[in-house]
């Protein structure tokens, strides 16, 4: 369900910039009245993605619009219900749009396990994690491999898994994706065969402490899964699929994803 918003302009009388004109946003709960970190603001214009922008850890925003020409403006957020409202920024003008969103479910706060030692190499021999690596099939990462990687978010993992490549999304944003457009920023493939067929790839199916998630066509993996949350990373295809991730679907291949 997507909220309408009204659109609240501090108007400043300044320059008229060629280009396109400065906007600037508070992304706030509409709840507590906190600021919203994450949320993710897509400009429009005629069914054309103008440009995007993430709200920073106090809710505030900015981006360069084009002027005098209707837009639209929708704002995302996994937490949150979409919103959008319709906007024309004139020469000179300088917006300041404030944008409450509506909570969409029950949120938990996050639980960060800091400590790491036998409990995390206990749980990972108990879903047969190192069974699995014993055995040579398939690619996998533990959280001391991870962390030389430094990364970011989840798909800088996987943009060091083997087999995996992660690429811009050019659909990014437009109608037809998941929850009704495609908010992935990145596509994640795998690839299959080898020799000259590894040109073939295809979407992999994703897995989180062993349950089925979905498709990358239908998990925003980024959201889904903090990669302060990673324990360790499992990427199979082909043959070497194991049962227990040998569903409808995963014949091009499986990430399966442990959290601490």
């Amino acid at each position: 369900m997507k909220t309408i918003l009204p659109l609240f302009c501090a108007v400043v009388i300044g320059g008229n910039p060629v280009n396109g004109q400065s906007v600037r946003g508070l992304v706030t709960d509409a709840q507590t009245g906190g600021p919203v970190r994450g949320a993710w603001l897509v400009v429009w214009s005629d069914g054309v993605r103008v440009d995007s922008v993430q709200s920073g850890a106090t809710g505030l925003l900015e981006l360069i619009v084009p002027t005098r020409v209707p837009l639209l403006v929708t704002v995302y957020h996994v937490a949150y219900e979409a919103a959008e409202m319709e906007l024309t920024v004139a020469d000179g003008s300088r917006p300041f749009l404030n944008i409450d969103l509506q909570p969409s479910g029950v949120r938990l706060n996050p639980i960060h396990v800091t400590a790491r030692g036998p409990l995390e190499v206990r749980h990972l021999r108990h879903v047969g994690f190192y069974d699995r690596r014993d055995q040579g099939n398939g690619t996998f990462l533990t959280r001391a491999e991870i962390d030389d990687f430094s990364p970011q978010e989840v798909t800088d993992v996987l943009r060091h898994a083997a087999s995996v490549i992660v690429t811009s999304n050019p659909s990014f944003g437009r109608t037809g994706g998941v929850g009704g457009r495609d908010m992935r920023r990145f596509t994640v493939r795998i690839t299959r065969g080898v020799g000259s067929f590894r040109s073939q790839v295809c979407p992999p199916l994703y897995f989180l402490d062993g349950v089925l998630l979905g498709s990358d066509e239908e998990v925003v993996v980024d959201e889904v899964l903090s990669v302060t949350d990673l324990e360790a990373l499992e990427v199979h295809r082909g043959a070497s699929i194991p049962a227990q991730f040998n569903v409808t679907g995963s014949s091009c291949g499986v990430l399966a994803f442990w959290t601490r």
